[in-house]
């Protein structure tokens, strides 16, 4: 159980999380139990087989706490929330921009271009790290997917500009990987450790975009970028797209360093690899080290910790939505 900037993660399988007077409480099969005041607490992510009681569902509900349930890989699969906020005609012009062609092909177009302007920066450095090799993509490749992103002149093109720059940075993103191989990108399920990590840092950083786009009062549903389905949060898998690199980033330090190694890792008959107990345990501390790292924001001088950068970069977009500025500025 972790306690990340307002978020309490509880990972530890079995663990049941009760109300106890103003405080949740958590009861773990051979551990003293530990309780957390719900005051200090925005959030609840509970990892995989861990119970919440119908009274701590309800006083979430009332608090406006949002309770949020993810596998033990790392993939999204419920949430709980208090009655809808936020400026309904924000969610209107939201309606309206994703209605327009030219207004979404606009906001999904820098979108994209945030996503691989991060992977020109991850080639670089990847490069900077290991002289006297040559990265499989140099950054000129990357380059001329941005270029033909900001191009674009309909979303099939951009959508096509988008896979063919995420192809070419997945196979630096493998070539950096020195103590854990990496086979190619694979999600449901991942077949090796790095791709298990990168799930379930994903997950984390879905959270965090979603939480971002709602305390702005967008609606995480309603994207440019990622077509709508019913269930699927578009908008905040849009504002992800410029922090992926990040992320990868953030595994692959991981893997070299090895604080992550196979015995952090469980594989199932079916060929599925998935985080021990010990290894989602070392993912959540670097998590919370990478939120408290500075980093730019383009909108901002200067550097602020990662954890703001999701937030400042959704009141730019709902400052784009509603007309007060021109155009979506990504990060860095």
């Amino acid at each position: 159980m972790h306690e990340v900037l307002n978020t309490l993660f509880v990972h530890t399988q079995g663990t049941r999380l009760r109300l106890e007077g103003d405080c949740v409480r958590a009861d773990c099969e051979g551990a003293p139990p530990r309780r957390m005041p719900l005051i200090r607490l925005d959030s609840i992510v509970a990892f995989g087989s861990v119970g919440v009681s119908s009274e701590l569902v309800h006083r979430c509900g009332l608090d406006g706490r949002t309770i949020i349930w993810m596998t033990r890989s790392g993939r999204f699969t419920g949430r709980l929330q208090g009655p809808m906020t936020g400026n309904v005609l924000l969610r209107m012009d939201q309606q309206r921009a994703h209605l327009d062609p030219t207004a979404r092909l606009e906001l999904a177009r820098m979108f994209v271009a945030g996503k691989l302007r991060s992977c020109v920066h991850f080639a670089r450095d990847a490069a900077r790290y290991r002289p006297g090799e040559s990265v499989p993509s140099p950054p000129g490749s990357l380059i001329a997917q941005l270029h033909a992103a900001r191009d674009a002149k309909d979303l099939g093109s951009l959508l096509g500009a988008e896979g063919q720059g995420s192809r070419l940075h997945f196979e630096n993103l493998r070539w950096s990987m020195r103590a854990l191989a990496m086979g190619e990108r694979t999600r449901r399920p991942p077949l090796d450790g790095p791709n298990a990590t990168l799930g379930f840092l994903y997950g984390l950083l879905r959270s965090q975009c979603t939480g971002a786009l709602e305390a702005v009062g967008l609606d995480p549903q309603i994207g440019y970028l990622h077509s709508i389905r019913p269930g699927r949060p578009a908008l905040a898998l849009d504002l992800m797209e410029e922090f992926r690199p990040i992320v990868d980033r953030l595994c692959v330090t991981l893997c070299n360093r090895r604080q992550l190694t196979t015995e952090h890792f469980a594989q199932e008959v079916s060929g599925a690899w998935s985080l021990t107990e010990d290894g989602r345990r070392t993912v959540i501390a670097s998590w919370q080290e990478q939120n408290e790292r500075g980093m730019t924001a383009a909108a901002l001088r200067g550097s602020q910790p990662f954890r703001l950068v999701p937030h400042v970069q959704a009141r730019i977009l709902a400052r784009v939505i509603r007309g007060d500025l021109a155009t979506y500025i990504p990060h860095g």
